[in-house]
C-alpha cells in the first residue's frame, strides 16, 4: 500500500494529459517579415498585444483546469490515507 502511494507522489498527475484539452485558438500576428513603415509598426503591436493577452487567457484558463483535477487527485490521496490510517490502529 506504501508503493502505491509512494508511485503517485513521484508521477506527476500533469503527465497524463487529457484527449479533450483543445489548443489555443489565438490568431498570431499577420506580418511574417520586415516591417517597412510605421504604420505596420503600429498594427504589428496591436496584433502582438491581442495575441499576448489571448496566450495567457489560455494559460490561465488551463491552469484553472489543473488546478481543480490536483485538487480532486489530492483529496483523493487524503481520503486514501485517513482509511490506511484508521484500519492500522
Amino acid at each position: 500500500m506504501k508503493i502505491v502511494i509512494f508511485l503517485m507522489l513521484i508521477i506527476p498527475l500533469t503527465a497524463y494529459t487529457h484527449e479533450t484539452v483543445s489548443p489555443n485558438e489565438c490568431p498570431k500576428p499577420a506580418n511574417t517579415g520586415r516591417i517597412t513603415s510605421e504604420m505596420e509598426h503600429e498594427m504589428f503591436q496591436a496584433e502582438l498585444i491581442l495575441y499576448e493577452g489571448c496566450m495567457f487567457n489560455y494559460i490561465r484558463e488551463q491552469q484553472s483546469l489543473s488546478d481543480v483535477h490536483q485538487q480532486a487527485a489530492q483529496e483523493t490521496l487524503d481520503e486514501w490515507n485517513d482509511y490506511l490510517m484508521s484500519r492500522m490502529q
